[in-house]
Formats: structure tokens, C-alpha cells, sequence
């Protein structure tokens, strides 16, 4: 008996990129999506009208779960990320999943580390100082901070001074 493996296509093109496609909320009510989803459902998996469909478990079948969230991408253009598809076990999860705004992704964390109040007291960050791309400036200017790429050079040098000969070090 050969064994079929649902494979997931890449989406079609002109559809977002997973990134876009993460922070794009759906712009359908909750009664709207349900009946997209029991359409796609119904095409997929025997529903019937009397019982409650959104209690219909999926996860017991891996290719029907597969299948029905394949097409719900496809539908909603909107991806469903591998740590929420333990979460979905019925396809009430599934009008759930899509019925909620996606989280904005994580910050970074440097902006983060700038206020150096919030951070412990055993930590302290030292920022790096760069250039200004569109600024030409060039790199002999090294005494005056506010133009220079390296605005703490002459501590740089007075730290160093006596270790290295030049410059006044005595070694």
C-alpha cells in the first residue's frame, strides 16, 4: 500500500510574504469567516447540519487538518506558524486562529538595552557610535568629537599612551 504525503505548495505569486502575510489582520467578522471555513471544511470532511461543526476534531487525521488549513492560507492569505499547529485540534481552533489579529512580531531587543535605568545593576551596555552615512566626513578629522568616527579618541589615546611607545609613552 503506498502511503500519500500531503505536501504544502509555496502560495501563489502576488500573495504576501510570510512576514507580510503575519501582521495583515482579516478584515471579515467572526460570522463571515465561520461560513468560509464550514465551506472549506464541508468540501474536505463529512459535516453535517445538525450537530455543532466547530467541535469537528482534526487532529486525529493529519492529512484532513493539512488539507484544510492549506486551503484556509490560500482563502484567508494569511500562514499559519508550526508552533500554533498543536494548538488546533477542532475546527472551532481554526475560525479562532484566524478570527484573531496576529501579534505583532517581537522587538528588538537594542532599543531595549538604550535606557540604561531599566537594565540590572550588574549589566551595563556600551553603545556603539556610528557614522552617518550621507554625512562626508572625513576620518582625519579626530580632535573634534562631533566630526569624527572615533569621539573618544583621545581617552583611547590617554589609556594606551603608556603602554605603546609614540605619542609621549614611556616604555
Amino acid at each position: 500500500m503506498l502511503y500519500q504525503h500531503f505536501h504544502f505548495s509555496p502560495l501563489p505569486i502576488g500573495t504576501l510574504t510570510p512576514k507580510e502575510s503575519k501582521l495583515r489582520p482579516l478584515k471579515l467578522s467572526r460570522n463571515e469567516l465561520e461560513v468560509k471555513v464550514k465551506e472549506m471544511a464541508t468540501t474536505i470532511l463529512p459535516i453535517s447540519d445538525n450537530d455543532d461543526w466547530t467541535r469537528n476534531r482534526i487532529d486525529h487525521n493529519l492529512e484532513m487538518k493539512s488539507k484544510i488549513l492549506y486551503e484556509c492560507e490560500k482563502q484567508f492569505q494569511r500562514q499559519v506558524p508550526s508552533n500554533a499547529l498543536k494548538g488546533i485540534s477542532t475546527l472551532g481552533d481554526i475560525v479562532s486562529f484566524f478570527h484573531t489579529p496576529p501579534a505583532p512580531p517581537p522587538g528588538l531587543l537594542f532599543p531595549d538595552l538604550r535606557d540604561q535605568s531599566k537594565l540590572p545593576q550588574n549589566l551595563s551596555v556600551e553603545l556603539p557610535s556610528q557614522a552617518k552615512p550621507r554625512e562626508r566626513v572625513p576620518f582625519q578629522n579626530y580632535d573634534n568629537p562631533k566630526h569624527s568616527h572615533f569621539p573618544n579618541k583621545k581617552e583611547l589615546q590617554k589609556q594606551y599612551q603608556a603602554r605603546y611607545k609614540g605619542k609621549g609613552g614611556k616604555k
